[in-house]
């Protein structure tokens, strides 16, 4: 493993790039995060899966942050408790958006983080659309529909499909993908993400069906508590998150760097 100092630390601070999954899994986590702490090594695995780079921040009593690079999407997810480790990750990479929990640049756009009991949440819900689970051959339909919404997306994130540990559902109107959304599962906790659904088919459900097949999917599955992300400007997804029965316990930040 590669390491060199961490600049403007006082203490004896250093990065270490992590080359694997394998290597991925000899590292000890300690708490890094508000939220994510039981999908963080996932998040890890899953970044050096697609050929991204993962970094984390060593000090004197341990791991102090971690730092997710994800080239095709220019994008930085950082988790750590220090500003100071965040900065100084950060002068790894200009030039790249940041996920954070901690308020990393001016203008940086809100996510508010909402949680679910899916044991109190309702499990009984009428769909509208039939909803299924995504498949190999939905690759091509898939990357479509999200480049179409979001511009830039990485497409080893879909080699496989569905990629462990994610589950996708998809509902089809008039035979073509109309929307999709992905669920993560990491022992008893759920992660609700990537709720992507065309402009045309908006107002028809089909978002509101695609929350309730992935809190089916991770409640039968033994989750207790179910995550979502959901911007400050979406307000379609934070109807679709509080209509499920889930709570703002939080929020997070994007950052965009010049």
């Amino acid at each position: 493993m590669v390491t060199d100092p961490i600049p403007g630390r006082a203490s004896p601070s250093t990065f270490q790039l992590i080359p694997s999954v394998e290597a991925v899994r000899a590292v000890e986590l300690p708490d890094l995060s508000d939220f994510f702490n039981p999908f963080l090594r996932s998040f890890m695995e899953a970044t050096c899966r697609v050929g991204g780079e993962v970094v984390v921040a060593r000090g004197p009593t341990g791991v102090e942050g971690c730092s997710l690079y994800h080239p095709a999407e220019q994008l930085v997810s950082l988790f750590t408790r220090s500003p100071a480790v965040a900065m100084s990750l950060l002068e790894r990479r200009s030039r790249v958006d940041v996920f954070s929990e901690l308020p990393l640049g001016p203008g940086a756009e809100v996510y508010y983080v909402y949680e679910a009991d899916l044991g109190a949440s309702g499990a009984s819900h009428r769909f509208a659309h039939t909803v299924r689970e995504v498949r190999p051959e939905d690759r091509a339909p898939l990357l479509s529909l999200l480049r179409e919404l979001y511009g830039r997306v990485d497409e080893e994130w879909f080699r496989p499909i569905p990629a462990p540990p994610e589950k996708g559902f998809a509902i089809e109107v008039d035979g073509r993908i109309a929307g999709a959304g992905w669920v993560s599962l990491v022992g008893g906790h759920a992660r609700f993400h990537t709720l992507s659904v065309r402009p045309r088919c908006r107002r028809l459900g089909v978002g509101t069906d695609l929350w309730h097949a992935r809190a089916q999917y991770a409640r039968a599955r033994g989750a207790q508590k179910a995550l979502m992300e959901v911007s400050e400007n979406n307000r379609a997804s934070q109807a679709i998150a509080t209509a499920g029965g889930m709570r703002r316990v939080g929020q997070m930040y994007r950052a965009y760097r010049p």
